[in-house]
């Protein structure tokens, strides 16, 4: 029955971890590699990765991802569908790229995969493990993020990064373009969005905490 419960997990979790890297594929492949610095694609492969090492976990009995690793990217997952959601402007899903010939990408990562990684965590974690301090530790790659987004800014102001032909604007997203906002404006909206980091992360660590340590469900170990 644990050799059932094994594969039945790993089948999830790695067809989660491969749903966002299709997803992604046209950055991490080096088609549109300027899509790189989208912290939505840096954290849908993130998962892909993490899941698809935690499936094969599962299945061959082998080390899983440390806690923190799967927490943090679990984090920023949720951050990614939530700026995703209530921020970015809707895009129109008539002319996105599809995953699989079904699914249009930006929906996939948006929404789809925030939504899955969420459901893994409450549903198939092993919870209690998270440590308080996480969810300031855990704002360590969205603060290097910030630093790469600057530096690609400011050393290359006239390369687009959606893969676009006629794309010259380097800022991923509105709330982050420096040079519309000004100063003033840019620094409230990136400590604003750093609170968020620590907010969500405190959400996670007491989620973590009030749910049962075995996971809900397909729980392999004793």
């Amino acid at each position: 029955m644990n050799f059932l419960k094994r594969l039945l997990l790993a089948a999830i979790r790695i067809g989660i971890g491969v749903l966002a890297l299709a997803a992604t594929y046209s950055a991490w492949s080096g088609q549109t590699p300027t899509r790189l610095l989208y912290f939505t694609t840096e954290s849908n492969i993130g998962i892909g990765v993490v899941f698809i090492w935690a499936g094969l976990a599962a299945l061959l009995k082998g080390v899983e991802p440390p806690a923190w690793l799967k927490g943090a990217l679990t984090l920023y997952i949720l951050i990614t569908g939530i700026v995703g959601t209530f921020i970015l402007p809707v895009p129109n899903l008539a002319t996105e790229p599809v995953i699989f010939g079904v699914l249009a990408r930006t929906f996939v990562v948006h929404r789809v995969v925030p939504l899955l990684a969420l459901a893994d965590f409450v549903l198939f974690d092993v919870h209690r493990r998270y440590k308080w301090h996480y969810a300031f530790s855990w704002l360590s790659w969205p603060l290097f993020f910030l630093l790469l987004i600057l530096a690609h800014a400011h050393f290359m102001p006239a390369q687009g990064i959606s893969g676009l032909p006629d794309d010259r604007n380097p800022w991923p997203y509105g709330f982050m373009n420096l040079a519309k906002l000004g100063v003033a404006q840019f620094s409230v909206n990136m400590v604003l969005l750093l609170v968020a980091f620590v907010v969500v992360g405190g959400i996670l660590l007491a989620v973590d905490r009030l749910l049962p340590a075995k996971p809900l469900l397909l729980a392999t170990k004793a």
